[in-house]
Formats: structure tokens, C-alpha cells, sequence
């Protein structure tokens, strides 16, 4: 695969017939999040192989060596730009939100990743040690959570048996404190029912063509798409022999929306 292109869906929602209640949970601010109390937060923050050899610093990638493709999208909406690490390696100093990163490599093993405040590195919001597979190409999506921040791990290794004519598809849905979504085409046939928060869809194959995506909040007892306006419409390219996914980010009920933010692979 490629380092993967990026289509931007902005796609103002349609206004809802219905009352808007107030979106659940309460996401955690940048002036609430408070960094760890150390004077140097990147000291020590090697990689380390998974024979327990290390740290790695500064690998370079003779074809003996296997390693990972890993690359950072930034999906979470109220939240300053990033600055992201891997080890001792810059990945990027200034991720700003529904930006992403390109493929970096990084060695199999054990790294930790830091995720701070660009503007001031020493606030450090996220940190943790994260297991990287040989092999594996991978996209770290940072997203809210009820404390600050999360990685959700999405797999870009996989719909690789697909005809030549067609492509395929996913969704994940990264709109904290929106709920749970359906997914429809235009005519009405569902294609996803009920997709949570951090849920990775599993990849459908779809001939090559134009489509239009309708995604609906799920309301219990209610069948997808029969009683409600779509909150997003997503018209969508398809080209034979892509892989895309749709991440779905922003929030419902608050600035700036939802909002689909389409990577491709190819």
C-alpha cells in the first residue's frame, strides 16, 4: 500500500425535526489535563525489541530486520495541535486536529508514545508503552476520552482479495459523546447498524462507482434511517482496487459537527 491519501468530507447536516438533546459524557479540556510531575517527561523513553535488547535509538532498516508501518491521525476535535513521539523520534510537532501523519517505520518491540501540547512540549497529555508487531502497517488514531485522550489502533493490512473492479469500505466512529450510528446508502439498504464509539467496522467490497453514505443516530425501536433526517450525508468516489476508510469525528451536537474524514489506501 501506499502512505495513503486523505479526502475531506464537509458536508453540512441537514437540521433535525426533532428536539436536540444535550450530548452525554463531559470531555475533558486542555486547562483540566494535568502533566505528569517530572523535570525531564522524554528521559528514557527508548524502544525496546521484544527479545528485551535495547533501547533501540535511531534504528536504521537493513532487510533483516522487520518492522512497522505506523502513521498518527488526530481525531480529537477540542484538544490543542500535538506533538507526537515514538521513543527518543519526533513523529511530528504540530498535528493539528483531522490531520494525519505519513507512514513512518518503526522497529518491532515495545515503544512508548508521548503525546504533549505542541506549543508546550513539557505539558504531556498522553503516555503509554505500545506494542508494535513486525509486519504490521497500522494507523494510531488519538480520540477523546473520559480522562483526556486514547489510541485506537486501526489495521490497514487487510481487503486485499478484491477484484480489480471494485473496492472496499469501513467505518469508525470517533465522535465522543455522540452515541452509536447507522449507516445507509441513498436508496435505504443499510450497510452498518449500530457502530459505538471506537468501533472499527469490519471491510465491505463495493463495485466501483458513485455513492452517497447516510449516517443516522441510533434511537431504540426505530428502524435505521425511517423516522429521522441523516445528521451526515457523504458522497463518496469508489475506484476499483482502493481500500478506504470513513473515520467518523467531530460531535453531534456541538461546533464544528460531525464530520467524515476519508483516508485511502490503494
Amino acid at each position: 500500500m501506499d502512505n495513503g491519501t486523505t479526502k475531506n468530507s464537509n458536508q453540512t447536516a441537514p437540521t433535525p425535526t426533532a428536539p436536540i438533546p444535550k450530548a452525554p459524557g463531559n470531555l475533558a479540556t486542555p486547562s483540566k489535563l494535568t502533566p505528569p510531575q517530572s523535570s525531564t517527561p522524554y528521559e528514557d523513553q527508548g524502544c525496546y525489541p521484544k527479545n528485551g535488547i535495547g533501547p533501540v535509538i535511531n534504528p536504521s532498516f537493513p532487510d533483516s530486520v522487520k518492522y512497522t508501518l505506523v502513521r498518527f491521525l488526530n481525531a480529537a476535535e477540542n484538544f490543542f495541535p500535538l506533538l507526537v513521539t515514538i521513543g527518543p523520534r519526533l513523529i511530528t510537532s504540530k498535528l493539528r486536529y483531522k490531520d494525519i501523519t505519513p507512514y513512518t517505520k518503526v522497529i518491532s518491540g515495545y515503544c512508548t508514545v508521548i503525546i504533549a501540547e505542541a506549543a508546550n512540549p513539557l505539558n504531556i497529555v498522553f503516555r503509554k508503552s505500545v506494542s508494535f508487531v513486525e509486519g504490521a502497517q497500522i494507523t494510531l488514531a488519538i480520540a477523546a476520552s473520559q480522562n483526556g485522550l486514547q489510541l485506537v489502533e486501526v489495521s490497514d493490512q487487510i481487503c486485499s482479495n478484491k477484484a480489480w473492479n471494485t473496492g472496499c469500505f469501513r467505518f469508525v466512529n470517533l465522535s465522543y459523546g455522540s452515541g452509536s450510528f447507522d449507516v445507509s446508502l441513498e436508496n435505504g439498504d443499510t450497510v452498518f447498524s449500530d457502530i459505538e464509539y471506537t468501533e472499527i467496522t469490519p471491510f465491505k467490497e463495493i463495485d466501483a462507482g458513485n455513492y452517497t453514505f447516510h449516517i443516522f443516530e441510533v434511537a431504540p425501536g426505530l428502524q435505521p434511517g425511517n423516522s429521522f433526517e441523516p445528521l451526515l450525508v457523504i458522497p463518496v468516489e469508489v475506484k476499483g482496487n482502493e481500500m478506504f476508510t470513513i473515520y467518523l469525528v467531530g460531535a453531534t451536537y456541538m461546533a464544528p459537527g460531525l464530520q467524515a474524514e476519508i483516508i485511502t489506501n490503494t
